[in-house]
């Protein structure tokens, strides 16, 4: 007579069946399995551990994170519990805690593949500093090193290089990605961007055909893969394929309304092409969604008259945004009073500033009714190009301290010209409206001119020949930069705040933009200058990174306003 199987041997093979349903993709079979040991063995931690993955197969992460949770009670030294725990709360939205839980995998198992690819794609998107890209790239070495034939790790790997601006060895990456899995549609979506970016840098007729053949490939892989079609509309705008990008984006958006790099791609293109009022509903969801930023104190405000309240308008973009879309607080406080929250280096100019009651910096708001973003006041006033305020000066200096830079600067021959090559390199895109300052040598000729540096922040030594005025060390703050610029004669600028300070101002500005007619709104399209300055007039490259001839033409502009 044979004997019954004892207990702990009918959960081990319940156990193993679950398993192989779950490998197998059978979720409902696995989870009956599973949940029949936990009624034998409730503290088994495997399977709780399982019913987590399970959930989180289904979407539900509360339940998946709830599971993994009870799992690391019981058996707290599981790098696999703490790598799915990770990706549940990630699920959630909590990238902070994710990334804590995949770290504490990786320091139980410090060679465990899955946390050690998650936690690098984390850091590849958290960050723009150089820290968080170097310890992702770190992780997808260290992944590579267990596994050199996982193409997650070479698709991360490559994705880091990427954003670190490493172009050549984020391809070579991808590639050897693409070598391992040809039919995996996101390794051809993501090569197929990063030669779109290489493109943008120049050799544009090599890259964007190379682009298009990857991101062509992808949709061939995954028909209507809105990731795919915002990727290939973005290589429309830069081969000036608009209409093509629109439909593109529209067709994304039909698919996953919620996607904020469609949103903000379409509004670009739509505001670039003057159509205003739909392109700044776009623009709203720059933030991820209409909520725009963390909520504060109060309701947002809807560009109704504040009827005697205080409107409270934060600066939520970098400092040229803010600086552009000042021109609307006087309107604001029409109808109330208006408090700004701005960073310190704005704050001294904001202060200058008319119809503006309340200027504080730092993380507590002062006291306000309503509230709403410098960004979102073209939405709320409902502004179309033939509307925008665009008298100048909006913003002025201290006039102490104009008086006293046209005093100091009077002794220079000639025109005074002020010269910014470089914005913050924080920026991504911040290689290509950049110019090495070797790049101004055609302008040291120019007869009658006194050039002076306004370039904060980015050392540079001065090539000979360009006889260079700096006295960036006494610029404190954009007030310090305002009276300077206002003792000038003219500003020439790549694409940063000092274009927009030199234009609020009213002082003439040229500046020179790069390629992409996409990538800034403001400026328009087809355009020699922009409703928004009146004083300034725009240089654009004809090809991508094609900074000479750009400084050719400021060389002959600049004879004919010296002379």
């Amino acid at each position: 007579m044979s004997s019954l199987p004892r207990p702990r041997e009918s959960t081990a093979a319940a156990f193993a069946a679950a398993s192989r349903a779950l490998s197998a993709g059978r979720l409902a079979e696995a989870e009956q399995l599973f949940r029949s040991v936990l009624a034998v063995d409730p503290g088994h931690a495997d399977c709780l551990h399982r019913l987590g993955v399970i959930s989180l197969a289904r979407g539900d992460a509360e339940s998946a994170l709830a599971a993994c949770d009870a799992a690391i009670a019981r058996r707290s030294r599981v790098s696999a519990y703490h790598d799915s725990r990770g990706d549940a709360l990630e699920a959630l939205g909590r990238d902070t805690d994710a990334i804590a839980a995949w770290r504490q995998a990786i320091k139980i198992e410090p060679s465990a593949l899955a946390p050690l690819v998650s936690l690098g794609l984390a850091l590849t998107r958290e960050d723009d500093s150089a820290e968080p890209r170097a310890e992702a790239i770190r992780c997808f070495r260290r992944a590579l090193a267990t596994d050199p034939a996982s193409f997650p790790a070479l698709n991360g790997l490559g994705l880091a290089l990427q954003a670190d601006g490493r172009l050549d060895e984020a391809e070579a990456a991808l590639r050897a990605a693409l070598r391992i899995a040809p039919g995996y549609a996101a390794l051809h979506l993501n090569l197929g961007a990063l030669l779109c970016e290489r493109g943008q840098r120049g050799d544009h007729g090599r890259w964007f055909a190379d682009s298009e053949e990857a991101l062509t490939r992808a949709l061939a892989l995954q028909p209507g893969n809105p990731a795919a079609q915002v990727a290939l509309a973005r290589l429309r705008c830069c081969q000036e394929r608009y209409e093509e990008a629109e439909a593109l984006l529209r067709a994304a958006l039909t698919a996953t309304p919620e996607s904020r790099n469609a949103r903000l791609l379409l509004a670009f293109i739509l505001i670039s092409s003057e159509r205003y009022t739909e392109g700044w509903q776009h623009y709203a969801w720059r933030k991820g969604g209409p909520g725009r930023l963390a909520p504060l104190p109060g309701p947002a405000w809807d560009g109704s008259d504040l009827a005697g309240r205080t409107l409270l308008v934060v600066s939520d973009e970098g400092f040229g945004d803010w600086l552009q879309m000042s021109r609307f607080l006087p309107l604001a406080a029409r109808g109330g009073r208006v408090a700004v929250q701005v960073p310190k280096p704005l704050m001294r100019l904001a202060l200058l500033m008319d119809g503006i009651d309340v200027v504080q910096s730092g993380p507590d708001a002062p006291a306000h009714d309503v509230w709403c973003s410098a960004t979102d006041l073209p939405e709320l006033f409902r502004v179309g190009i033939e509307a925008i305020p665009a008298e100048t000066p909006y913003l002025r200096p201290a006039p102490a301290d104009a008086a006293q830079w046209r005093e100091r600067l009077a002794g220079l021959p000639g025109r005074r010209v002020g010269l910014v090559w470089g914005g913050s390199r924080t920026q991504k895109a911040d290689p290509l409206r950049s110019i090495p300052l070797e790049g101004f040598l055609p302008l040291a000729g120019v007869a009658g001119v006194s050039f002076v540096s306004l370039q904060k922040d980015r050392p540079a030594s001065v090539p000979a020949g360009l006889a260079l005025h700096d006295w960036t060390a006494e610029l404190a703050d954009f007030a310090d930069t305002a009276a300077l610029v206002s003792a000038l004669d003219l500003v020439v600028t790549v694409d940063t705040a000092v274009a927009h300070l030199a234009g609020a101002l009213g002082r003439p500005v040229w500046m020179l933009n790069r390629w992409d007619g996409a990538t800034d709104p403001r400026w328009l399209r087809g355009r020699a200058g922009t409703p928004w300055y009146p004083s300034m007039r725009i240089f654009r490259q004809g090809l991508p990174g094609a900074w000479a001839p750009v400084l050719e033409a400021v060389r002959e502009a600049l004879t004919e306003f010296a002379a």
